[in-house]
């Protein structure tokens, strides 16, 4: 499996003005919305490996989930169709990066 960045694109000038006409984004983050994990304490009892980490620390995650819906809309508005897919994780490992040659454990917990 080939990871992919999913950071977002600088824009242009141009780009910046025109989405400021529509919407005001000044506090733009790096990483588009929803593209974060957040892990409250019951999640954390379920992935104890996560209760060991700090801000700023990188880790690798590997994940099972399945494709609960998919979509393509289209407004009068836009050219492009805007397409989702929406994936439920039903099974989760995290590990502090520490060692990058080192891959998960492939035993999956039934």
């Amino acid at each position: 499996m080939k990871l992919r960045s999913l950071k977002r694109p600088k824009k242009t000038k141009a780009q910046l003005k025109k989405d400021r006409s529509v919407c005001c984004e000044p506090d733009r983050e790096e990483y588009p919305w929803g593209m974060r994990l957040t892990l409250h304490t019951e999640e954390l009892g379920m992935v104890p490996e996560a209760k060991k980490l700090s801000a700023g620390d990188e880790v690798d995650i590997k994940a099972i989930g399945k494709v609960v819906a998919v979509s393509i809309d289209t407004t009068e508005n836009e050219k492009t169709p805007r397409r989702r897919v929406e994936i439920q994780l039903m099974k989760m490992g995290v590990a502090k990066k520490s060692n990058p040659e080192k891959d998960f454990d492939e035993e999956v917990d039934e």
